[in-house]
């Protein structure tokens, strides 16, 4: 017997490792959650360099689809990516010859969104004009049309395409030549996802969006992923010349100091506030900041997947990333999935983030929410005296913590930009 054994051995370890492995593989699978903040984070951290580009963050993310008697359809849920498919199509364009042929007149700027058989692209906030050529692989001059916040692409003219500005209802068109718009020809024709009937409105000087007929939106649902804070610390801190943290804690709040550099870190809420005294005064152009900060946001290491462009300061020279659900962006009043990252001229770097992101969609039990048309809203914010305090409105996700950070419930509401700050339109109306 012994010998047999002997003779065997080989083959006796390597099917007792096959068993062990079969077992410890069962386990994992029995019990999916209770490795996952740390498998997570180490997922999480490595998202930093699969991240999206540059042209990725700075994508517009409300598309809209205009037929041919100009009514607009916001896109959403399409088996497609419609903005990456716009994207895709408009870089392969030569844009010529830029010329300004509206301003200041609002009916105008309407006329332009409603143009039929179009494709239209919005930015929550404009981007300047030299990210737009990053993004679409474009060289269109900067010092004619500084900024852009709307994109119109008719598909059944192959020669003209129009660049809008919120700001005093500025429209530009743009010749173009070597264009195919068989693509946009198909996402306006589309019937696939879910589309919203919409309009705009322009209340005073400001465009809103408007949802004449109420919606109705999906709630949705997903497991969220913590970065480790050790790893955040590291990343932002060390430096070439030192590596020694020092460390204090009050209350819930750690503080972490390295050589003229600050991270605090808020056990409540997961928020982390970063400082960097770099002693160097700068003024860098808009371009530079823009680039400059998405280098920011990737040497953060936060996952990138669900972030967009959402909103800049001239005033603070500061940038605002925010998660998104389905072109959607989504709002919490513990800041949870929002970036902003300062650049300010005295030479000080500022991040202030979240350590939680969306991760994996799980299954709800509350299938969709409506909600009231935004004629309605306007007319009981008017009838609580606060329309003239209100510069936005929008259609966007309610971020809703359960008992613990690793699942989240995402709730459709109207957002609204009251005194400066997007609030759920519940607490403004109370």
């Amino acid at each position: 017997m012994m010998k047999k054994i002997r003779t065997n051995w080989l083959g006796l370890l390597l099917a007792m490792a096959v068993i062990i492995s079969l077992i410890l593989s069962g386990l994992i699978w029995a019990s999916p959650y209770a490795n996952s903040h740390v498998r997570n984070d180490a997922n999480n951290m490595n998202k930093q360099f699969t991240a999206q580009s540059i042209g990725d963050i700075y994508l517009p993310t409300e598309i809209v689809r205009v037929n041919g008697s100009g009514n607009q359809f916001r896109m959403y849920g399409q088996h497609a990516n419609a903005a990456l498919t716009a994207q895709n199509t408009l870089s392969k364009w030569h844009l010529l010859h830029l010329t300004r042929v509206g301003r200041g007149d609002s009916q105008d700027y309407l006329d332009t969104l409603r143009t039929p058989h179009s494709l239209v692209l919005s930015y929550a906030t404009p981007i300047p004009t030299s990210i737009f050529n990053q993004t679409f692989s474009q060289e269109l001059n900067t010092n004619r049309i500084p900024q852009i916040q709307r994109i119109v692409l008719p598909s059944n003219n192959q020669h003209v395409m129009y660049l809008l500005d919120d700001r005093n209802f500025q429209v530009y068109r743009v010749d173009i030549t070597n264009n195919n718009t068989d693509k946009i020809k198909k996402l306006v024709q589309q019937s696939s996802g879910h589309q919203l009937p919409m309009d705009h409105q322009v209340v005073g000087k400001t465009l809103f969006t408007v949802y004449p007929h109420g919606v109705k939106l999906p709630v949705y649902a997903y497991q969220v992923v913590g970065q480790n804070v050790d790893n955040v610390t590291g990343n932002l801190l060390n430096t070439r010349q030192s590596s020694n943290l020092n460390q204090r804690r009050e209350g819930q709040q750690i503080t972490y100091s390295n050589n003229g550099r600050r991270l605090t870190y808020d056990e409540s809420t997961g928020i982390i506030d970063y400082v960097n005294y770099t002693g160097k005064d700068s003024n860098p152009s808009t371009q530079q900041l823009y680039n400059t900060v998405y280098q920011r946001l990737r040497r953060i290491g936060t996952a990138l997947d669900c972030l967009h462009f959402d909103d800049y300061s001239r005033k603070h020279q500061q940038i605002t990333f925010r998660s998104y659900v389905q072109s959607f962006p989504i709002f919490n009043e513990n800041d949870y999935g929002l970036v902003q990252i300062t650049e300010s001229n005295q030479g000080i770097e500022h991040f202030r983030f979240s350590r939680y992101s969306l991760q994996t969609p799980l299954p709800v039990k509350e299938s969709s929410t409506r909600l009231p048309s935004t004629a309605s809203i306007l007319n009981q914010l008017k009838a609580a005296g606060k329309e003239k305090q209100v510069t936005g409105l929008r259609l966007g996700y309610l971020w809703q913590t359960g008992a613990t950070h690793h699942g989240v419930t995402l709730e459709p509401t109207y957002l609204i930009k009251y005194h400066g700050n997007w609030l759920d339109y519940h607490d403004v109306l109370k």
